[in-house]
């Protein structure tokens, strides 16, 4: 998981920098990829601690007598 959330970071930030020194003209590919590094980071970001505190419970669940 780390990898992968440190793989969309480092896309989401080269699309950045690509767009940056370009404005006005912006690159397709940034334009079209670079919301969608961002959107799916921020899913692994806020699903991966919800996935294991979901995993805490039911393990504390099923060892309550």
């Amino acid at each position: 998981m780390r990898v992968l959330g440190w793989s969309l970071d480092v896309a989401e930030n080269v699309t950045h920098f690509t767009m940056a020194p370009s404005y006005p003209r912006l690159p397709g590919f940034a334009l079209r990829f670079g919301s969608q590094f961002t959107y799916w980071k921020w899913v692994l970001a806020i699903v991966t601690p919800l996935v294991a505190l979901a995993g805490f419970v039911a393990r504390w669940v099923s060892t309550q007598p």
